[in-house]
């Protein structure tokens, strides 16, 4: 049986600690703040302890400003976060520089979710594919007809971003 040297073992160690600080960064983070105003459905401004930082939901999309169901989308989110405190859990940062986002609540629900169950947002399969419950969340507001499913072909944003605005056969998620 071969014995491992002192020093030997303290590289291996070194090196394990380096990797963990390397990779840390990448772990979730959570942070709380005051929400300081709401750009449409799934973008708002935060107070955080040291700076302003600009939020994006994960996993869903709103109808854009300029779009039927945005007013009601960015309403919607001023009503049940307008001036409040959050908790942000950051799961990255997308091609804008905005800080991709879960937000919970004070009273313990969470927005991303909220805004597909009131029918004012699409589940965005492009960058939450494994998100089952946003999937069941829009199949339920899409049975019961609420917000913009209460109507015909809504538009999804993206396709509205690329200048369709009248329905495609089914939103593709992408």
């Amino acid at each position: 049986m071969h014995k491992s040297s002192p020093q030997k073992n303290k590289r291996t160690l070194v090196i394990i600690i380096l990797i963990l600080l390397i990779l840390q960064p990448l772990a979730a983070e959570s942070f709380t703040a005051e929400v300081l105003k709401v750009v449409d459905g799934d973008t708002i401004y935060v107070r955080g302890e040291e700076s302003v930082l600009k939020l994006r939901l994960w996993g869903i999309d709103t109808p854009e400003r300029n779009q039927p169901w945005g007013a009601e989308a960015a309403d919607y989110v001023r009503s049940l976060a307008g001036r409040q405190f959050i908790k942000a859990e950051v799961l990255g940062i997308d091609r804008y520089e905005r800080f991709v986002v879960i937000v919970t609540l004070p009273d313990g629900n969470i927005l991303n979710e909220e805004l597909i169950s009131a029918g004012l947002a699409w589940w965005y399969r492009r960058y939450a594919p494994d998100a089952a419950h946003l999937k069941a969340l829009e199949e339920d507001a899409r049975a019961d007809g609420r917000g913009l499913w209460s109507r015909p072909g809504p538009v999804a944003p993206w396709d509205w971003r690329r200048g369709v605005r009248t329905p495609e056969k089914e939103a593709s998620g992408m």
